[in-house]
């Protein structure tokens, strides 16, 4: 059934059929699969997220091929503590191109001063206790650019590949409004906890006041009888 819902997407009624029009009709189905395998293989790459130990780091690692071209990071801490890591990115020389500390989520963008391998390191070592969750996704370079000893890609090729950091866009701000709304409702959640137990040990203390007060009072006009 699917198969016959692409064809008449490709061959609309009244078309004649023709071996052109299989032809073309072959490419447009080959192209949307094409798309749907790259929004899936895309959704599982990006949706990247590590669990930094307490008093620990963890750094993730991705080339630029030439001097120049652009880098990209995106992280947000999803758990523990208070929600903060330090961040660092190294070029490949070891000297610092970016670095952030105590930060919850940032975005950011720079050139890459030289060709090689660049670390992006997350570090949790301002806690003794407590293991941090971050999303991110990193990225440097243009996927539409020619590889090395590859042919060019075609204009095709180009727009789905335009298309699939399209899709890789949504899925991050999806991520990264799914990640706000657990952390507001976690904050919300433990607001509401410490309200209620705050006016439970309140109505507690009102209580144990008034039973006093009570006693107090009965024992200063209590009789005593001597006998």
């Amino acid at each position: 059934l699917k198969l016959q819902f692409l064809y008449l997407i490709a061959v609309p009624p009244g078309c004649p059929v023709t071996p052109r029009t299989m032809a073309m009709a072959a490419r447009l189905l080959a192209l949307l699969w094409y798309v749907h395998a790259a929004a899936c293989a895309s959704s599982l790459a990006t949706a990247l997220t590590v669990k930094v130990p307490a008093n620990d780091g963890v750094c993730f690692y991705e080339k630029a091929r030439m001097e120049g071209e652009r880098g990209y990071l995106h992280f947000q801490v999803a758990t523990g503590g208070r929600q903060d890591v330090d961040v660092e990115i190294l070029a490949p020389d070891g000297e610092s191109v970016w670095d952030g500390s105590v930060l919850t989520e940032e975005k950011v963008l720079f050139n890459a001063p030289m060709e090689g391998v660049y670390q992006f390191c997350f570090s949790n070592k301002m806690s003794t206790r407590t293991q941090k969750t971050v999303a991110f996704d990193i990225a440097i370079g243009d996927p539409t650019d020619d590889d090395e000893g590859k042919a060019p890609h075609d204009a095709i090729e180009k727009s789905i590949i335009r298309l699939t950091e399209g899709l890789n866009e949504v899925k991050m701000e999806q991520m990264y409004v799914a990640t706000r709304e657990r952390i507001h409702r976690k904050t919300a959640e433990s607001t509401a906890s410490r309200v209620f137990w705050s006016s439970v040990l309140e109505a507690a203390m009102l209580l144990t006041m008034g039973g006093c007060q009570i006693y107090y009072l009965r024992k200063q006009f209590e009789t005593k009888r001597y006998v």
